[in-house]
């Protein structure tokens, strides 16, 4: 039975792509850098470690001896993550992470990317098409650690995956993000602050996002960089509005309250096509996975009154 190795299994990405997995025919070990949620039982072996530890990475990509990697993990502090330090930290680990996975004889990897590689100029992003050239040290981070895992692939004759993340939301993300904290105040009757929201970017239901990682890892043997996107141009206004309305709120966001950066694209949208080709779909639409994320916001304020 194949055997994969997923990191950042605690993280809001990480634990969709981690209940996706369950669901394949695989054998499952979870490494995380917190303490360990579940016993090592049933179909889930988790390893506690610090893979910004040479020494920790190793030993648990040898405990593991995965035949399949699918590595998520990465700094990620909302607001803080596109100019830090870290990113030099997590590249580096993600190269040697990759040099014990082939080391101990792995065959497929699938490495979490983002959309930040390319060039936002562009707009509509293509992988092949559009130049990769990053703004922020998070996008050049990653674009490096693409470029250094895929040569180290080819040389030792790895499978090897790139996965570029657009805009992944669910219940779970981070609370100062947009759509949550646009529910929350919606929840408590608050103020709701917003940029002037005429933006269209592309939104992805978080478990269409698990489901597309999981399925590089296990469903098929294509190799390359892969947008993970809807493919379809959505305004922030509208997000915000559904989540109005199906809150049946009087209260109207301010629009413009918060300022956007000067280089803020008014379009970010991936082409998913090649993604869509290797047999990977969508399972829903993004209205349905944000009734569904509001429903569940709703319920968890209910349950703690």
């Amino acid at each position: 039975m194949m055997r994969v190795l997923l990191t950042g299994a605690s993280g809001f990405v990480g634990r969709h792509v981690l209940a996706a997995l369950v669901a394949v025919d695989c054998e499952i070990v979870a490494i995380t850098s917190r303490a360990q949620p579940i016993e090592n039982t049933g179909k889930i072996k988790w390893i506690v470690a610090d893979l910004l530890c040479e020494e920790e990475c190793n030993k648990a990509v040898t405990e593991a001896k995965a035949d399949v990697l699918i590595h998520m993990a990465w700094y990620a502090e909302h607001g803080k993550f596109w100019t830090a330090p870290e990113n030099f930290d997590w590249s580096r680990a993600t190269v040697f992470l990759l040099q014990m996975f082939i080391k101990q004889g792995g065959k497929r990897a699938v490495i979490a990317g983002t959309c930040a590689e390319y060039d936002w100029r562009y707009g509509y992003c293509t992988e092949g098409v559009t130049p990769t050239e990053p703004s922020s040290v998070y996008g050049q981070c990653k674009d490096a650690t693409r470029r250094l895992t895929k040569a180290l692939a080819e040389q030792s004759g790895t499978e090897w995956a790139w996965g570029r993340i657009y805009l992944p939301f669910g219940y779970g993300e981070p609370e100062n993000r947009l759509l949550p904290s646009v529910i929350n105040a919606l929840l408590n009757e608050e103020a709701v602050l917003c940029s002037h929201g005429k933006q269209y970017r592309d939104f992805l239901p978080v478990e269409d996002v698990a489901s597309a990682f999981v399925h590089l890892g296990c469903l098929t043997h294509k190799c390359g960089e892969f947008n993970v996107s809807s493919g379809v141009p959505t305004q922030i206004t509208k997000m915000v509005e559904f989540c109005v309305e199906h809150l049946d709120s009087n209260i109207q966001p301010q629009y413009g309250a918060i300022k956007v950066p000067e280089n803020d694209p008014p379009l970010l949208v991936g082409n998913n096509q090649k993604l869509v080709g290797t047999g990977w779909k969508a399972g829903s639409s993004w209205e349905t996975a944000l009734y569904r994320m509001v429903d569940q916001y709703k319920h968890m304020r209910l349950s703690n009154h």
